[in-house]
């Protein structure tokens, strides 16, 4: 074999691995999907389909989330979420991006006023050392009211 080989321990296991990183990326491939916001103070998950754009081994993508199939990681690794909001109707209107592991939402930005039908971007980064089975996805809030997004250019990378 050619390259670097890790090896990691695990309560007494020392496990080699060709790949030393977790790195993916996830991108939307529709800016015209409109999340439905249920209701204020309620996280929701994107209506964009969420397209792969490259992932190392130890990620899988499906439904819009990452699985993280790897060893428990003893060095965390930075997941960030970032997109362009953008309101259907007119009022101003605060929503939160956030990052959620595992159903909870670990990291969210503080909030960005998005004004009638004008874009506004938002970005919200959190670093977690993941364990095998963590899902990781992208959400969405209006702290303001319950007015419909449109997420524009959405991504979710990891690593």
């Amino acid at each position: 074999p050619e390259g670097d080989f890790y090896l990691v321990e695990r309560s007494g296991v020392v496990y080699k691995t060709t790949f030393g990183g977790t790195v993916g990326l996830a991108a939307g491939v529709d800016d015209s999907d409109v999340t439905t916001i249920a209701a204020v103070n309620t996280w929701t998950a994107p209506a964009n389909t969420l397209v792969l754009e490259g992932a190392t081994p130890t990620l899988v993508f499906a439904d819009n989330t990452f699985t993280y199939a790897g060893f428990s990681q003893s060095v965390p690794t930075p997941i960030t979420a970032s997109t362009s909001l953008k309101k259907t109707q007119s009022a101003s209107m605060v929503y939160k991006l956030g990052i959620s592991i595992n159903g909870t939402v670990v990291r969210a930005h503080t909030g960005v006023s998005v004004i009638d039908t004008e874009e506004s971007f938002v970005s919200t980064r959190w670093v977690a050392g993941l364990n095998p089975g963590d899902t990781i996805e992208m959400v969405i809030e209006n702290i303001s009211g319950d007015h419909d997004i449109i997420l524009i250019d959405p991504q979710l990378s990891i690593g």
